[in-house]
């Protein structure tokens, strides 16, 4: 799979220079989660991004409590 390009295609990167993108495009880790999976806990540190190339991704709030709001 091309980063590369479909970094260029991501708002956050459309305008980098393009040996800018290559460097970034250079520590792209590609992972495949199932649905249910649970990708990032809220409160957890994390220094990943993360881009959905495809499917679809739920953003909860307060997963697991009586508080639980689905934002996204």
């Amino acid at each position: 799979m091309d980063y590369k390009t479909i970094l260029a295609q991501v708002s956050l990167f459309s305008q980098m220079k393009e040996d800018d993108l290559k460097r970034i495009a250079d520590l792209v880790r590609e992972s495949v989660y199932r649905k249910g999976d649970i990708i990032i806990q809220e409160e957890t540190r994390d220094r990943r991004l993360f881009i959905v190339i495809g499917g679809s991704v739920e953003v909860i709030k307060n997963l697991g409590s009586n508080k639980e709001t689905a934002i996204g």
